[in-house]
């Protein structure tokens, strides 16, 4: 009996070890609409902002007691500098800049049938929303502005086709089978149809991957989930059911080649190809980068990869790939961003605590900069700019009374709100640690620089 309780007790301590190890060093102040993360900087170096909207595993609707969190700017140090100061109704997400049209947007997912682009100018005002048009349903999946200014939006248009001659694990297809179609939408500045392509006239649903399912009542054969104007002027599309790239013309919409999938139009020649990948883009050297998440790997590790294409000899090479060990998988969501001096932010989708949400690296994969959320939240995408706009972040005072160090917020503004949850100008803090405020900016809330107090500013109560 006695060695029964000594084995119990260890496996208490090794479980409590575990645990240990991956709990979360909350080490950021926030306010109260943000959940906590964790922040680590692995390099000296500072550079531009993070943008980023977290969301619950299961994002509900605000007054169920959840938190449905806003998309919100970090610096580089991983202080919050932006957050919009009302929260969304359902989930915002891929919070995004533009920097052709010096503006920033983001999907705000009104209900199941409605989600709607909005824009912000520099000061953080709407300038702009934008809907798909002309009875097309809409996908959140991504959203570009295209150099003559016109927005180019993703949606969803359905068809009743026959696949009765088709097979699909081994049984025949409906003859009357719901095809979701992923649709492109160019629209103006004035919210008109400029130019239409929909993959239900040019892509064959019989290419799907089979592990993604069939169903007669709505067929989602391809799932675009991004797209990209390329240097020539046509454009790419992930197509995550298909585990394939397509290139198609932008003036006849037929497709133009395959990368990846069932009938691959390229040889991958030291590589073993992608899956369920997400966030395909060109580079301004013609490569294509994307992100991996590789649901139909043996191996199951989710990866941003850089190819090069030749298109005479129809080979896809890798040149980089990333390599962390060990590795993760997230089964959906992500991106790659390639930044400057050719490292790369890997924002990894659906994966949660203890695994980081976002990875900052060098083209050898060592590790600059991870974001941790709490825990059951994930991050659609996220991004990190050089933004050039103003940020005219409050200046907190500072003085020491008997009751404690009082921090003190510039009095021009309209709404306070600081990171001990309190909404006046002034917060008396009695306790070490950093703490930081925001004031109404735009439609949101800007943050002031971090202000830590430590035991020794505090030592003035003992002494009075």
């Amino acid at each position: 009996m006695s060695n029964l309780k000594t084995g119990v007790i260890a496996l208490l301590y090794v479980l409590l070890a575990a645990n240990s190890v991956h709990a979360q060093n909350f080490n950021r102040p926030v306010p109260p609409l943000i959940a906590p993360y964790e922040f680590r900087k692995y390099d000296s170096a500072c550079y531009g902002y993070y943008l980023t909207a977290p969301v619950k595993v299961k994002p509900t609707r605000v007054g169920d007691g959840s938190i449905v969190q806003p998309e919100m700017i970090l610096d580089c140090n991983g202080y919050v500098v932006w957050y919009e100061a009302k929260p969304p109704v359902v989930v915002n997400s891929d919070f995004n800049y533009f920097p052709q049209a010096g503006v920033l947007a983001y999907c705000a997912v009104v209900d199941t049938s409605r989600y709607v682009r909005y824009l912000l100018d520099s000061t953080f005002n709407v300038v702009d929303s934008v809907d798909n048009v002309n009875g097309v349903k809409p996908d959140a999946h991504d959203f570009a502005i295209l150099p003559n200014g016109n927005y180019l939006v993703a949606g969803r248009l359905d068809s009743i086709v026959d696949l009765s001659r088709d097979t699909f694990n081994g049984k025949p297809g409906d003859v009357h089978t719901r095809l979701m179609g992923f649709v492109l939408q160019e629209i103006d500045k004035q919210h008109r149809l400029v130019w239409q392509w929909n993959s239900n006239d040019f892509v064959n649903p019989a290419y799907q991957v089979r592990s993604y399912g069939y169903k007669p009542q709505l067929f989602d054969y391809c799932h675009g989930n991004a797209f990209e104007l390329c240097s020539d002027g046509n454009y790419l599309i992930s197509f995550r059911n298909l585990d394939a790239v397509y290139k198609i013309d932008r003036t006849t919409g037929k497709i133009l080649w395959q990368l990846g999938g069932l009938h691959s139009d390229f040889k991958f020649i030291n590589d073993a190809g992608f899956s369920g990948q997400h966030d395909v883009r060109e580079l301004p050297n013609g490569n294509i980068t994307l992100y991996d998440n590789a649901n139909s790997s043996a191996l199951h590790q989710s990866r941003g990869v850089e190819y090069m294409l030749n298109t005479l000899n129809h080979t896809a090479t890798k040149v980089w790939s990333s390599a962390l060990k060990p590795g993760l998988y997230a089964s959906g969501m992500g991106n790659l961003q390639t930044l400057a001096v050719d490292n790369r932010l890997i924002s990894y989708g659906q994966v949660y605590k203890p695994n980081p949400g976002i990875d900052v690296m060098n083209n050898k994969s060592e590790l600059l900069v991870q974001f941790f959320f709490a825990d059951s939240f994930m991050s659609y995408r996220s991004f990190l700019y050089d933004l050039p706009f103003q940020f005219p972040r409050p200046k907190v005072s500072v003085s020491k009374t008997k009751y404690g160090v009082v921090l003190k917020a510039p009095a021009s503004y309209k709404n306070y709100m600081w990171s001990t949850g309190e909404s006046t100008a002034s917060v008396t803090i009695t306790k070490p640690g950093t703490y930081q405020v925001w004031v109404n900016y735009g439609i949101g809330m800007l943050g002031s620089f971090p202000y830590t107090v430590t035991l020794a500013d505090l030592a003035i109560m003992r002494r009075r």
